[in-house]
C-alpha cells in the first residue's frame, strides 16, 4: 500500500516514509537519510540501533554517520576528546571538565567542588555541603578548604559556636543550673595557669612564683573560684558568700577584699578597657589553714563593657574544693540585654551555685 506525506508536513518526513528514495540532502532538519531503504529518519532516535527487526535493516547507517565526526562522537563518548587541563568527561552535562563527583579527586583534595568556574569543577579537602568533614569536624570552611566544628551558631547542638576556635560549646546549661563536671570542656577558653612560666621571684598579674614556676592565685587554698576568658573586653567576676548569720557578703570589684568575707578578688582584669591582658580573676580564699565559710555560694559574671569590634565572648567560670573542680562555659553576644551592663554591687548573670564544704 502506498504512503503519502502532505506537503505542509514536510518537517515530519522523519517519522513517514517517501515515495522516491531520500537523498542526504533531501531530509529534513534533525532526520537523515537511510540508505538501504531510501527514507528519511530520525538521527537521534535511530543513531547507533544495533536491530531494528531484520539483519540488514540499519545497515546503511554506518557508512552514512562515519563521515560525520564530532556527530559520532557526541552519543558514544558525551565529550569527545578531553584537554588535559580538562580531562574528566562528565556524561550528565556532555562535556570535559576537571572533576567529578566520582572522579578526578583524590589524596588530600578528595572532593570535587562542582559548582567552581561554571561546573569545571576543583579538587579541594570538602565541599560546601560538608562532604569530607565528619567526626569532630564536621564543617567545611570554603575558604580555606578545611574541616572545622562549626562555623557559625546554627552548626552546634548547643547553639554556641567559640567563632575564635571554630569549635562548639558542649550542649547544658550555660546560665544556670547544676555545674557540670569538666571546667575545661570543648569550647571553653583553656587554662592558663602556671606550670609552664620560669620564674625566679616575678610572675605576670594574676601568678605568684612558687618552686620556680609561676602558679595561679589562690591555688594552695581550699577553695578558688576562677573567671577565664579569650577576649579584650572588661568581665568581671562576683560572687555572694554566705554569712553564719544569714545573708550574704559580695566580692567583686569594687569590694575586693570587704571585711564581711573571708575571701578576697585578686585583681580587676582589663578594668575600663585597661589592657593588662591578664584575662583572668580569682577570688581566692587563705592559705594557712583558714576554713571558708560553709553554706550556699553564688557566682556570677557582668559583662562590664565592650573593647574591641568582637561581638562574642566565650568565657569559663571554675570552683575547685580540694581536689575537686567543676565549672561552666558560657557566652556574651552584642544581642544580650548585658552586653553593655557597667554593672555595679549585684550586677551580673548568675553563672553557677555551689556549697562549702
Amino acid at each position: 500500500m502506498r504512503r503519502f506525506c502532505s506537503a505542509a508536513a514536510f518537517a515530519l518526513l522523519a517519522a513517514c516514509g517517501t515515495r522516491s528514495p531520500c537523498t542526504p540532502t533531501s531530509c529534513a532538519p534533525g532526520s537523515t537519510c537511510e540508505a538501504a531503504r531510501g527514507v528519511c529518519v530520525d538521527a537521534p532516535t535511530d543513531a547507533g540501533r544495533a536491530s531494528d527487526g531484520g539483519a540488514g535493516a540499519d545497515a546503511g547507517i554506518g557508512p552514512v554517520d562515519a563521515g560525520d565526526a564530532s556527530a559520532d562522537a557526541g552519543p558514544a563518548s558525551g565529550c569527545g576528546a578531553c584537554a588535559p587541563a580538562i580531562p574528566i568527561c562528565d556524561e550528565a552535562s556532555r562535556r570535559c571538565v576537571r572533576c567529578t563527583a566520582r572522579a578526578g579527586c583524590f589524596g588530600d583534595t578528595p572532593m570535587c567542588d562542582l559548582s567552581f568556574q561554571g561546573g569545571l569543577g576543583k579538587c579541594e579537602t570538602c565541599v560546601a555541603d560538608g562532604g569530607g568533614c565528619s567526626g569532630a569536624t564536621p564543617v567545611c570552611d570554603t575558604l580555606r578548604s578545611r574541616c572545622v566544628g562549626c562555623l557559625g551558631h546554627a552548626d552546634c547542638e548547643s547553639g554556641m559556636c567559640n567563632l575564635a576556635t571554630e569549635v562548639c560549646f558542649p550542649p547544658g546549661p550555660f546560665d544556670a543550673g547544676a555545674p557540670a563536671v569538666d571546667a575545661g570542656g570543648a569550647g571553653c577558653p583553656g587554662p592558663r595557669d602556671g606550670g609552664v612560666t620560669s620564674c625566679v621571684t616575678e610572675c605576670p598579674q594574676g601568678f605568684t612564683c612558687s618552686g620556680n614556676e609561676c602558679i595561679l592565685n589562690g591555688r594552695g587554698a581550699d577553695l578558688q573560684v576562677t573567671l577565664r576568658w579569650d577576649s579584650t573586653d572588661d568581665l568581671d567576676l562576683h560572687l555572694d558568700e554566705p554569712l553564719a548569720g544569714g545573708g550574704t557578703c559580695e566580692i567583686w570589684y569594687g569590694a575586693r577584699t570587704p571585711a564581711c568575707a573571708a575571701g578576697a578578688l585578686d585583681l580587676d582584669s582589663q578594668a575600663g578597657c585597661a589592657m593588662d591582658l591578664v584575662l583572668i580573676e580569682n577570688i581566692v580564699y587563705p592559705t594557712d589553714g583558714g576554713v571558708p565559710p560553709s553554706g550556699l555560694y553564688t557566682v556570677r559574671v557582668d559583662h562590664y563593657a565592650n573593647c574591641s569590634p568582637i561581638q562574642w565572648v566565650p568565657f569559663q567560670v571554675e570552683v575547685r574544693k580540694g581536689s575537686s573542680t567543676m565549672g561552666l562555659c558560657g557566652v556574651f553576644t552584642s544581642t544580650d540585654p548585658d552586653w553593655r551592663n557597667a554593672g555595679a554591687a549585684g550586677s551580673g548573670r548568675p553563672i553557677m551555685t555551689f556549697t562549702y564544704p
